[in-house]
């Protein structure tokens, strides 16, 4: 139960979800429906194909050779070779208007009417060829052509271009080019002329190519030779003219130039070593006369490690018998003694370097002056060397790129020899005369989707009557959502009620239904509540009219009366409709209104059932009131009230529904307990949650939800869960 009104807005917002077991339930019980509209999806699918007539494809692979051309690119041409790639683009010139066009006007597909339509005259062919052009066109997916019929061979082109197909298959380089056709000698016919038609192409296009590019080579070939023997005759007659010898490579200074830059280098890598050890000895110097450490020289080494063991011992005998003791002065001594010999040996050592140093300085000096004369003697003759160098690179580049293109043309000349042994394409195997109708993929898609819309179709019937969205269909549904217990109430069976005469006992006249078992477990509810908290005074309302609570209410009271032998009283509050007391007290004259006058004769305004012990206080008015609400709530109703729990052991109270009038938030202070009926797969459950928002006294007093009006053939497929014996008992 809630108490609060923020745990009431909390429950309010968590609607039910939908679960898979659900989603489940629903197929299983409209597995028809969704049978049926998928047979009627498929149906139509198969109907419309059977209007067309049937096709017929015929299919040429073929193979682009592309081994070959790469050999020779890789011979003839620098650059990256063709790649795999290449193909697709001779997929879209397969399709292109050049080869396409030429087999159009070679086979006269301008005069077939497959591909332009019937004669002028002919109308009624015209009218049947649109309505199946229309239909193939929605099945191949293409826009309809809107080319006007002025130019047939433009027709008959984009006719021939709709039905080609071209892919590649199997391997990167195999080209499939199929064509349909109502004819399959047509399909046949069409596709080897594209086939053929390319191949032509590209001969043509290939010895046209190959004929501009010799031409162009060879102009380019005699310009080059004319290039490059003026180049070499120029550069002659240079060197003669300012009498050198060599050349560019080498002249009579660049080798001593040469030599010099090598001892050049040599001397200052050895003055530059000498330099860095005379600087880190004095430094190592400067080390020295700070914390007592010489620089790396082995004989300093020893030095230095006998001086940190002196040092270390020194410390120890400190440590035991104090620094003026005989034997810490010794050792003192002696450390003197070696700091002593490594300064002795760094003096030394900087001597040494310091000579060094002077003699790889003299030595680079003297080859720096040496570079110099000899540079001064080359600046005299540079500009010359240089121009002899520019004429031998420019006559050597222009020599090398006509032996190079020379090369080139010889090879393409032989190449060219023997044209057919090259080839670009080549027919892997032609089209033959197809046997069987086309069943193309397309095809397959429209059945396909017409089975599919045909199950959708079925599946949007079966939620539109079997929708769990926004409605409450089982009693966990209702308990998950609610926090109320809940039990489903199946619907009475409408005409053993018309046998029976009466629906408002239904539950004593079939006694071994599902509805009468329902009705027993409110019952059972009933009791455990007076027994419980002495509860007398229970209501059976609803969010809505037409939900059933009159049937429940009278059902209930009938069963209480008959069967648990409890003085029971039924009242009617409802003054706007009063269908219980039309139903169960229709002759009466006085009642709930007059009693409200009189509380104390209550007894004088009861009405006895028909065939029951059932007491009922009827409402029979001849029209509206408009103070219902104020007479539910005055001081006399509660008067009335407590004269009737002092005659009766169960008091049942039909109130009118929660969201249609205020009359309920008026009686709901006289009651013990509330029974909540709500209809089963139709009421929504944002109506129900408001309703009981707005009435937080039902919440926190309700018996239980009753989920009234179940289709009993759903209900058995929802609980398939509690196996199939339980329907027994019913």
């Amino acid at each position: 139960r809630l108490d609060t009104s923020t745990e009431i807005d909390d429950q309010r917002s968590s609607l039910s979800k939908l679960d898979i077991a659900d989603i489940i339930g629903i197929a299983r019980r409209g597995w028809l429906k969704i049978l049926g509209g998928t047979a009627l999806g498929l149906s139509a699918a198969l109907a419309m194909l059977g209007m067309l007539e049937p096709t017929y494809k015929a299919s040429v692979r073929m193979v682009i050779e592309r081994s070959a051309t790469k050999f020779m690119q890789s011979k003839l041409v620098d650059g990256p070779g063709l790649d795999d790639g290449d193909t697709w683009s001779q997929a879209l010139i397969i399709s292109s208007e050049s080869i396409l066009l030429p087999v159009v006007k070679s086979l006269k597909l301008a005069e077939e009417v497959e591909f332009v339509g019937p004669p002028k005259g002919d109308t009624s062919g015209l009218r049947a060829l649109s309505f199946g052009s229309r239909i193939r066109e929605l099945i191949d997916f293409r826009p309809a052509a809107t080319v006007l019929p002025t130019d047939p061979e433009r027709l008959a082109f984009d006719a021939v271009a709709r039905r080609l197909t071209v892919t590649r298959e199997d391997g990167p380089n195999v080209i499939n080019i199929s064509f349909e056709s109502r004819s399959p000698q047509t399909a046949a016919k069409i596709a080897n002329a594209v086939a053929d038609s390319y191949l032509t192409s590209a001969v043509t296009s290939k010895f046209g190519v190959t004929k501009i590019a010799n031409s162009m080579m060879q102009e380019r070939l005699t310009d080059l030779k004319v290039q490059a023997a003026n180049a070499e005759r120029g550069l002659l007659e240079y060197k003669v003219a300012n009498s050198l010898v060599g050349s560019k490579d080498k002249t009579m200074t660049s080798e001593q130039l040469n030599s010099l830059n090598t001892h050049i280098a040599n001397s200052r890598i050895a003055m530059a070593d000498a330099k860095s050890r005379l600087e880190r000895l004095d430094q190592a110097a400067e080390g020295e006369a700070k914390d007592g450490f010489a620089a790396d020289n082995d004989l300093i080494s020893k030095l230095r490690s006998q001086h940190l063991d002196l040092a270390a011992r020194a410390t120890d005998i400190e440590g035991r018998v104090g620094k003026g003791h005989e034997a810490v002065v010794k050792i003192q001594k002696r450390m003197k003694e070696i700091r002593a010999a490594i300064a002795s040996e760094q003096k030394r050592l900087t001597g040494s370097f310091s000579k060094d140093y002077v003699l790889a300085q003299a030595r680079y000096n003297e080859l720096t002056m040496t570079v110099s004369q000899v540079l001064g003697e080359e600046s005299s003759t540079s500009p010359v060397h240089a121009r002899m160098r520019e004429l031998e690179s420019a006559a050597e580049t222009l020599r090398a790129l006509y032996n190079t293109l020379l090369q080139r043309f010889s090879e393409t000349a032989r190449a060219d020899a023997q044209p057919s042994a090259l080839p670009d394409a080549r027919v892997v195997s032609h089209a033959a005369v197809p046997l069987r109708p086309e069943t193309s993929k397309r095809r397959l898609l429209v059945v396909a989707g017409g089975a599919l819309l045909g199950l959708l179709l079925g599946a949007a019937l079966v939620i539109a009557k079997d929708s769990p969205f926004g409605v409450f269909r089982t009693p966990q549904q209702v308990k998950d959502v609610t926090g109320i217990y809940s039990l489903a109430l199946p619907a009475v069976n409408l005409k053993a009620a018309r046998d029976l005469d009466s629906v408002d006992r239904y539950a004593l006249a079939m006694p071994f239904t599902r509805f009468a078992e329902s009705i027993r477990t409110i019952g059972a509810l009933v009791k455990g509540a007076r027994s419980k908290n002495d509860s007398k005074v229970f209501c059976v309302v609803s969010s809505i009219p037409e939900e059933g609570k009159t049937v429940i209410a009278s059902n209930l009271a009938e069963l209480m009366a008959n069967h648990s032998g409890s003085r029971t009283l039924l009242i009617d509050t409802d003054f706007h409709r009063q269908t219980l007391s039309q139903r169960m007290a229709p002759n009466a004259q006085r009642g709930l209104k007059e009693a409200l006058d009189a509380p104390s004769l209550l007894a004088n305004f009861v009405v006895k059932g028909d065939r029951s012990s059932l007491d009922i206080l009827p409402c029979p008015l001849q029209e509206r009131i408009p103070n219902a609400a104020e007479l539910l709530g005055s001081p006399n109703m509660e008067k009335l009230i407590a004269t009737a729990r002092a005659s009766y052991d169960v008091i049942i109270i039909e109130v009118a529904p929660i969201a249609a009038v205020v009359d309920f938030r008026m009686v709901a202070p006289f009651c013990d307990g509330f029974i909540f009926v709500v209809e089963w797969g139709k009421t929504s459950q944002r109506v129900v949650m408001e309703s009981l928002a707005e009435a937080a006294t039902l919440w926190d007093r309700a018996l239980c939800v009753v989920l009234n009006k179940a289709d009993p053939k759903a209900l058995r497929s929802i609980e398939t869960y509690k196996g199939t014996t339980c329907r027994d008992y019913y």
